[in-house]
């Protein structure tokens, strides 16, 4: 097999990441490569997305990153980005504060010079804001990315072997700028990985319930898009809740609807993996059982049940896990696949 070029996010050299806190990102190896590669210091992300302003979804972004609209948030230690990638409710929604507020005006910043972002959203949708903010919007129109469109600058064929086709947000849901419904206008995508010739699909949930993610199906297939939709690696979104399958939690496990039952049954390919960033998932009968925030063991079940996996659950103690049986049910190819959960630490209220 003849020899591939090197690929742009080979470890040590760049990622694109979503925003968390200072150890997740290094521990995870997700820096871009140092310009003192002796010390091993990582200086730069080609690419953040924070895909809605949610505080588990930005939190430390002031600590951690080189702001380009303030020197306060400027010093040698802190990580740049070369592109912020943002939902247009970050930029709509006023009355932020902390993190959220940073988000917001980092990318109103880095619209306004027209470089080193981009905004996820129906162009047409941004253009009164845009003329009300005194920024042009047709020297700025490249910046804006609609959904059904891939990210610019990323290819299969390029130096990243890898694109990014948008799913979300949809730009009929900003027609009122003062009331955001924050999951709804979050970033979703789908990232088709190339490598040796054979492509890998990675889904980035974000924080969607059933209704959008319903939505995404079915605007998707009637486009005939149905590859858009395959998956390998499914991150799950909003911390494996049960509202991202139906509108009921379930008394053992939770019911999907049918547009999201077909995108996890149906698109799941060979020796999938589904990824649920969340805590450990509570026993039946237990004090956590009965906690109203994700996730849910219904949901959890569900994720079983489909996967036909052998989960790797983490334990109380730093990287240690626990092992389930598998499900006894196949999943929609008869291959097996698997399901791991991530720890977020101590439990907290989303």
């Amino acid at each position: 097999m003849p020899s591939q070029p090197a690929s742009r996010f080979q470890r040590g050299r760049t990622r694109c990441a979503p925003c968390r806190h200072r150890a997740a990102v290094h521990r995870l190896g997700l820096c871009g490569r140092s310009k003192h590669p002796a010390n091993h210091r990582p200086n730069y992300y080609d690419a953040v997305c924070i895909t809605h302003l949610d505080d588990d979804h930005c939190k430390g972004f002031g600590e951690f990153f080189w702001l380009e609209h303030a020197k306060i948030y400027q010093s040698d230690e802190r990580i740049r980005i070369n592109e912020l990638w943002v939902p247009a409710c970050a930029l709509l929604e006023t009355g932020l504060s902390g993190d959220a507020r940073l988000v917001r005006a980092e990318a109103i910043h880095r619209l306004r010079e027209g470089k080193e972002g981009l905004v996820f959203s129906r162009p047409e949708r941004l253009k009164d804001w845009m003329d009300a903010n005194k920024i042009d919007f047709e020297s700025r129109k490249h910046l804006l990315v609609n959904a059904g469109k891939l990210v610019p600058g990323y290819t299969n064929e390029g130096s990243a072997r890898a694109e990014f086709f948008v799913h979300s947000p949809f730009g009929d849901r900003q027609d009122d700028g003062t009331i955001i419904d924050r999951n709804g206008d979050s970033i979703f995508m789908q990232v088709t990985f190339r490598e040796g010739g054979n492509d890998s699909y990675l889904f980035l949930g974000s924080d969607v319930d059933h209704e959008s993610l319903s939505a995404i199906v079915q605007i998707t297939r009637k486009k005939g898009n149905d590859d858009r939709l395959l998956w390998d690696l499914m991150k799950l979104p909003h911390h494996c809740s049960y509202l991202s399958l139906g509108p009921e939690r379930g008394t053992d496990e939770t019911k999907a609807v049918p547009n999201v039952k077909w995108l996890f049954e149906t698109q799941g390919r060979r020796r999938g993996i589904i990824i649920s960033p969340s805590w450990q998932i509570p026993a039946k009968g237990s004090k956590e059982d009965a906690d109203t925030q994700p996730p849910p063991r219904q949901a959890a079940d569900h994720h079983r049940r489909v996967t036909m996996h052998r989960v790797l659950v983490p334990s109380r103690g730093p990287r240690r896990a626990t092992r389930c049986p598998p499900a006894r049910r196949p999943c929609a190819d008869g291959q097996p696949s698997q399901l791991f959960y991530c720890p977020l630490g101590p439990r907290r209220r989303f």
